[in-house]
């Protein structure tokens, strides 16, 4: 396509050049072939930008299932490591091994470790 000042638009460069021996004549104004160009950019974005974005947020909540995931585990580990060791101490104060203060005492420093 060639551009062409006199009619404010493009023409077929076989048909500029050759006439009708080479190409039918077709021609579009400059207004409306910039009219649709900047509608299918639109049209693009769109489509890019919703598909981006659904794409973006679907791996960021994957991302952040599995981080919660693992602190979850690891709380819950952590859970049952204390339950046990509580068990353990409370068997200790009913064989009288250690005394109540005792008890309370190693209590307290397992939940701070």
């Amino acid at each position: 396509m060639w551009y062409r000042q006199n009619r404010k638009g493009y023409i077929c460069g076989g048909y500029g050049r050759h006439g009708s021996k080479k190409c039918s004549h077709h021609a579009i104004k400059e207004s409306g072939l910039k009219s649709i160009i900047l509608s299918d950019l639109k049209k693009y974005a769109r489509e890019i930008s919703k598909e981006g974005l659904i794409k973006k947020l679907e791996q960021q909540t994957v991302r952040a299932e599995k981080t919660t995931n693992k602190k979850l585990a690891s709380i819950e580990r952590e859970m049952k490591r204390l339950v046990e060791r509580k068990s353990k101490f409370l068997n200790l104060l009913a064989n009288e091994i250690i005394t109540k203060a005792d008890f309370n005492g190693l209590l307290k420093k397992s939940i701070e470790n």
